[in-house]
């Protein structure tokens, strides 16, 4: 787990501070939508 954010951090270190704050909303983004679409389909309408 603290490899996987070492890596995030040498990745995110190298780029300005604005992209690397995109590629993080980003990826928080994507977390959210990988969680909640399960939910979503398999809600009952």
């Amino acid at each position: 787990m603290l490899s996987q954010v070492g890596k995030v951090i040498m990745m995110l270190v190298p780029l300005p501070v604005f992209p690397s704050i995109l590629t993080v909303q980003f990826i928080d983004v994507s977390i959210f939508f990988t969680m909640v679409s399960p939910v979503l389909f398999l809600w009952p309408e």
